[in-house]
């Protein structure tokens, strides 16, 4: 995770944190979706409109590892309801490997906190401005939108 705070008089924080596509070696092995079909629900791209502040937060993690937009509980996918329907996982996660996830997890909601009360010094609230991309054609490019 990348956090950027230039500004600590502006309350507005932009962030990408679906842009990452970087899965850990060790989950590779278990991984079941390609690349394309982990683009297809990534937010690739979405880094470059970051611009917009300059305090931003990024991550080069693929959601598909953890996915910090969900509840703790969720954030790591382990069946397909839990991703449209994919199945993410050719087997059961290790333990350890669910845990390590479940780190990063902690780490960055650690440091989201930190930063925000930092900024919450110098202005009276922050704005997180949290960008997506939209996929409207999540079965494939010649798949009728949704």
């Amino acid at each position: 995770m990348i956090f950027q705070l230039k500004n600590q008089n502006s309350p507005i924080i932009v962030a990408a944190i679906h842009d990452g596509h970087e899965i850990r070696k060790e989950l590779k092995e278990y991984l079941a979706l390609n690349e394309q079909a982990r683009l297809r629900e990534e937010d690739p791209f979405t880094g470059k409109w970051l611009s917009i502040s300059d305090n931003t937060i990024t991550t080069e993690t693929s959601r598909f590892e953890v996915d910090l937009n969900r509840p703790r509980e969720k954030a790591v996918y382990l069946k397909p309801e839990d991703s449209w329907g994919l199945k993410v996982w050719k087997s059961e996660l290790p333990e350890e490997y669910y845990k390590d996830s479940i780190k990063k997890f902690d780490i960055f909601y650690t440091e989201l906190e930190k930063q925000i009360n930092h900024l919450l010094e110098k202005n009276k609230y922050v704005v997180v401005y949290d960008l997506h991309s939209y996929n409207y054609k999540r079965n494939g490019a010649d798949a009728p939108p949704e």
